[in-house]
Formats: C-alpha cells, sequence, structure tokens
C-alpha cells in the first residue's frame, strides 16, 4: 500500500521504523535539510550496515542512463539485505519521450529487496499530472518537505541554541525566523553564529539583530519600519543595501509589494477585528503575524491600498518601461513615503 503523502517529519519516521522502506519514493520541497535526514535515515534502515557499491548506488539524474539504472535496480545486493539507489536534482518533466517508457517500466518492476529515491532540486515542484509521477505515488511515495510550522520549528530552534549551551525565548527563537527565513539549512549556520558570538547565556532580540543575516524580506520588514518611523535617510540606506547586494529589482519589488500587501490584510485585521488566525490564512507564515500585526498600526488601511496599487504600476514600470531600474525602485519608496507619512492624495500629488 502506497504512503500517505502529507508531510509530518515525526510521522514519516514512525512509519518508516514500523513497517520499513516502500520501493520507491519521490522526494521535493524547500526543506532540504529534513529532506536530506529523511533520505539518510532511509539508507539506513535499508542499508543498516552502512552498504557497499553493490548496494548502493547514486545517479544524477541529467546523466541518467536508463540501462544503467535497470542493471542497478535488478543486480542483487551482496553482503546485504536490500540494495538502496538515489537519483539526484531528477525532474520528471525533462525525462524525455524514448526514455520515458524504460523508467515508467522500471519502476513498476522493483525488486522487493531494492529502493529507489528520486530526489529533485529545492524549489523544483514535480508536475503531478505527469504519469510517472502518478505511479510513484501508487506505489510508493511521493513526499513534499515543507517548511515546518510555527511551533515545531520554534521548538527546533530552542534545542538547537541549547545543545550549544545558550538558551532562548519563544519570541527570540520567532524574531531569528522572521530574520533569516524558515529553512532549517538557513539557519542552522545562523544558530551557530549566533551563539558563537553571544557571551552570556541567554540569547536576546539584540543579539539576533546583531549577529545574524537577514534575508530580502526582513530588510523590507525595516525598511517599512524606518518609514512608518517617518527615517526616509535609513529607509533609503536599506534600499541602497538591497540594491548593491546583487539582488534582482524586479525580486525586490516584488517582496516589496507582498509586504504590502501583507500589512494591509494585517491593518484590515485590526480594524475589522477578524483576528490572527485570519492573518496567518492570508500572510501564509505564522511567525509572521504578530510583528505585521505590530507594524500595521502604524499605517491606514487607505494609504496601505494605495501602496498595494504604487508597487503594480512600478512592477509594470520596471518589466515595460526600460527604465533605470533603481531609479524606478527609488521612485517607488518615495510614494510610499509620501502616501503613508506624509498624508498625501491624488489631488495634490
Amino acid at each position: 500500500m502506497a504512503a500517505k503523502n502529507t508531510f509530518n517529519y515525526n510521522a514519516l519516521i514512525k512509519e518508516l521504523n514500523t513497517n520499513g522502506a516502500l520501493g520507491v519514493y519521490l522526494l521535493w520541497g524547500d526543506e532540504d535539510y529534513l529532506r536530506e535526514q529523511f533520505t539518510a535515515k532511509l539508507r539506513s534502515v535499508c542499508l543498516p550496515d552502512g552498504g557497499n557499491d553493490f548496494c548502493y548506488r547514486r545517479f544524477d539524474a541529467e546523466q541518467l542512463n536508463m540501462d544503467e539504472l535497470a542493471d542497478a535496480v535488478n543486480a542483487m545486493p551482496f553482503m546485504s539485505e536490500r540494495s538502496f539507489i538515489e537519483i539526484r536534482g531528477f525532474d520528471p518533466a525533462a525525462v524525455k519521450d524514448r526514455e520515458m517508457a524504460a523508467l515508467e517500466a522500471i519502476i513498476s518492476d522493483i525488486p522487493d529487496y531494492c529502493t529507489i529515491v528520486f530526489i529533485t532540486y529545492p524549489g523544483k515542484k514535480p508536475d503531478m499530472r505527469l504519469r510517472l509521477c502518478k505511479n510513484i505515488k501508487k506505489i510508493g511515495s511521493v513526499i513534499e518537505f515543507a517548511p515546518q510550522d510555527e511551533y515545531k520549528l520554534t521548538d527546533w530552534i530552542i534545542r538547537r541554541f541549547a545543545a550549544l549551551g545558550k538558551s532562548v525565548s519563544a519570541s527570540t527563537a520567532n524574531r531569528l525566523i522572521l530574520n533569516s527565513g524558515d529553512l532549517m539549512s538557513g539557519l542552522i549556520g545562523e544558530i551557530e553564529k549566533i551563539a558563537a558570538g553571544t557571551k552570556a547565556e541567554l540569547v536576546t532580540d539584540s543579539d539576533v539583530d546583531r549577529l545574524g543575516s537577514k534575508i530580502t524580506s526582513a530588510k523590507v520588514f525595516d525598511m517599512t519600519n524606518r518609514i512608518s518611523a517617518g527615517d526616509f535617510s535609513a529607509a533609503l540606506a536599506i534600499l541602497n543595501d538591497l540594491i548593491t547586494s546583487g539582488d534582482e529589482p524586479i525580486m525586490i519589488l516584488a517582496v516589496i509589494g507582498m509586504h504590502m500587501r501583507d500589512l494591509y490584510a494585517a491593518r484590515l485585521t485590526i480594524d475589522e477585528n477578524l483576528g490572527r488566525d485570519y492573518l496567518i490564512k492570508i500572510c501564509g507564515k505564522p511567525w509572521l503575524a504578530n510583528p505585521l500585526l505590530s507594524s500595521a498600526k502604524n499605517f491606514s488601511l487607505d494609504s496601505l491600498s494605495r501602496c498595494v496599487q504604487l508597487c503594480t504600476e512600478h512592477d509594470y514600470l520596471l518589466k515595460s518601461s526600460g527604465g533605470d531600474s533603481r531609479d524606478i525602485l527609488l521612485d517607488l519608496l518615495i510614494n510610499i513615503y509620501y502616501y503613508t507619512v506624509g498624508g498625501g492624495d491624488d489631488e495634490n500629488w
């Protein structure tokens, strides 16, 4: 029977320990840390002694030869009860027609002693409409490794700091997620860096801000906070940092636009008393809800509505006018500042 395809890491491990490995897996999703942890666990279940060249094979999907794969799948394991095959960088949509039939034939007749694991690149979502993906789901398991929810991720951060001899509150853990993102692979290095640079046993928000790195969305959040405080110079400095750091202007504008939409939703949540859960459904990130609600108090709903419109207008300019991208982003920042802090209106602008 095929495994369930919902992502609950602890449940996955429990099922693996209880029932053993299936014949085929397709692993995908942005949370590559847990994906690699699961792959390692899967391999250890199949090859408890570590394996050898006769029972463990690893292929690069771009150079995958179907005859070699078929030979590896059908080869009897030597000095092991099972064989384990990894195929990295797999994209079902990239498989050529002449190879698809051969691959489907291999998948449909996997020996009981063999497990095949197809692993996509992070951010590459498999097209589940493809017959190959449907077959893998039918006879094995397709698992999306998505970021952990707020409580699991917060608990994990607290435990990682504790392992390094540091303590951290849940709110400071959320601060780290806001600054550095919700992917464990990125957070591990940040946790180690912050722990090493903090002399005290307790890690605080200021330690996280001082020692940690900030992703683009966190910088945009800081920029809008500087705007709400009336500090245009600081907001401009952050925008210049975003531009000079190498981020694509289109991506910067997209993040600004998304943040403005989230702020609008937060302000609407406040005005209509819709509750935190409503905002979480809109922004999709529970740890972002409280900072958004706090920041949105400094803006009116009308001004944020205008800012969302401005982002759409400047996105069109950036993609179609051929104008200088920095000037377009600067004009957007000036307009956002004017409509949120300067009390601007269309008649006088």
